[in-house]
């Protein structure tokens, strides 16, 4: 899996365990209809609002997805 956020602060090895844990897929399924590849990995509760960077905190997610949801 590339890393296509070169400032992401998710090491590698979690990153690939978040992917391996949702089986490449989206986990934020917008509207629940998503069944795209995740190409990201997503901060659940965002850093910007006090979220860490521990694996009960991240998520799976592809692009859109992941635009949609935004820092909320």
């Amino acid at each position: 899996m590339t890393n296509h956020h070169t400032n992401s602060p998710v090491p590698e090895p979690l990153r690939k365990a978040v992917f391996a844990a949702a089986n490449g897929q989206c986990e934020i399924r917008i509207r629940n209809v998503c069944s795209r590849k995740a190409t990201q990995v997503d901060h659940i509760k965002p850093r910007s609002k006090g979220g860490s960077t521990r694996r009960s905190n991240l998520q799976a997610a592809c692009a859109p997805c992941n635009r949609a949801k935004g820092d909320t």
